[in-house]
């Protein structure tokens, strides 16, 4: 399951010796990453990059060049590492929206702390099986984005709808 803190309300800071330890400095925790060639990185690169897996070195871009996946957007290297490191907490402040979307959407296991949920996570409502999800949130468990949206915008920090379709209380 894929659990979601919010930055400053339930993310704790963890210091030791004056230092902050939280993961948030994606471009340099992507230096020891391995991209790895299956669905859930296909899917990472194709919703974020517009892109195709080449190699563990390159990736395809949208114009059919070979790039280095160094030049991946700091989105794609936060979902990568989130795939590739499921026991790690990521701090997502400098991913995009579009790469928050495809996170949550795309992984089922690790931890994301965000630094609002003032705006919905999207999805194709022509294809309601895209917005299946497997998110725990706040003592909750949401398996579709419909309720974790209902909850990000209409109900938090209250308790949700339990009757809605989609949420459970942990």
């Amino acid at each position: 399951m894929l659990t979601i803190k919010v930055k400053g309300i339930n993310t704790p800071k963890n210091i030791i010796n004056g230092a902050i330890t939280q993961d948030s400095d994606i471009e340099a925790l992507f230096w020891s990453e391995t991209v790895n060639d299956d669905k859930e990185t296909r899917k990472i690169l194709k919703e974020i990059e517009q892109a195709e897996y080449g190699t563990p070195e390159y990736f395809i871009d949208r114009f059919g060049l070979k790039v280095s996946i160094t030049e991946l957007s700091t989105s794609a290297k936060a979902a990568i590492i989130i795939h590739n490191n499921p026991e790690a907490e990521i701090d997502l402040t400098e991913v995009g929206i579009n790469g928050r979307d495809t996170i949550i959407k795309t992984l089922k296991n690790g931890s994301i702390i965000l630094p609002d949920i003032d705006m919905p996570i999207s999805y194709d409502i022509d294809n309601p099986a895209e917005g299946d999800i497997d998110v725990e949130f706040n003592g909750y468990h949401f398996s579709h984005l419909d309720a974790l949206n209902m909850y990000f915008t209409d109900w938090y920090p209250n308790e949700p709808d339990l009757d809605w379709p989609g949420v459970e209380k942990l």
